[in-house]
């Protein structure tokens, strides 16, 4: 006895909100919230992308595999040697692309772009101090969460 589309619809809906609310509910655990460091979030954002990433060629390389193999000018092997040659060529046109960006701009260059403020004509003056958070502010809240760590009173 097998689920209907819409009980196995719902059920997975539930499954996929329930990890969220999981992944929530981790910053009211103390033990869990001190592995969040720079260095933690920033590999398991790596490790989150690769995975998506692999998960979105695949999906695209077989359905063009399918497709090139489906038409009647390719054969099985010249389906794969075409599909891995469009992938790839995908690949390089982007890359080339993104480097024909960078040539025309430079000074938009992504690899700065890790504060905003650096290439805007005008960084908002008026911008009220208490919403500026610069590095000062997140190196405070891990020498707290240390601090915490050790025991010692985070004042």
């Amino acid at each position: 006895m097998g689920l209907t589309n819409a009980e196995l619809g719902l059920v997975l809906t539930t499954v996929a909100g329930s990890a969220t609310a999981l992944g929530a509910a981790v910053v009211f655990s103390e033990r869990l919230l001190q592995l969040a460091s720079k260095p933690f979030l920033a590999g398991a954002l790596g490790l989150s992308s690769g995975v998506m990433l692999y998960v979105s060629f695949v999906e695209i390389f077989v359905k063009a595999l399918d497709g090139f193999a489906d038409s009647s000018a390719f054969g099985d092997s010249d389906a794969y040697l075409m599909a891995t040659a469009a992938l790839f060529g995908g690949m390089g046109f982007m890359s080339g692309l993104d480097a024909l960006v960078h040539w025309l701009d430079p000074n938009r260059s992504a690899h700065h772009a890790s504060d905003p403020r650096k290439h805007m004509a005008d960084p908002a003056p008026d911008l009220a101090p208490c919403c500026e958070l610069d590095d000062g502010v997140f190196d405070e809240i891990e020498r707290r969460r240390a601090a915490a760590a050790a025991g010692a009173p985070a004042a």
